[in-house]
Formats: C-alpha cells, sequence, structure tokens
C-alpha cells in the first residue's frame, strides 16, 4: 500500500498522481490520459 499523505500536513509530490478532468479530456501531471466518449478532438 503506497500512503500519499506522509503526515498530517504534508503530501509526498513523488507519489501524488491526480487525475484532472478538463471538459472531456483527462490529464495527469502534463499528459493527456484519455477522452470521453463525447469529446470530438
Amino acid at each position: 500500500m503506497h500512503l500519499i499523505i506522509m503526515d498530517d500536513n504534508h503530501i509526498d509530490p513523488l507519489k501524488w498522481s491526480p487525475l484532472i478532468y478538463n471538459f472531456r479530456h483527462y490529464f495527469g501531471l502534463g499528459h493527456q490520459l484519455g477522452k470521453t466518449y463525447r469529446a470530438e478532438t
């Protein structure tokens, strides 16, 4: 099990991998990871 939280107030940035949704497209930190079926491009 990989813990993202180092202590009560800090997150380990090397283990944090967010999934960001931006108008029908999914991104990680800098890279597009996919898109929804409704995305045109």
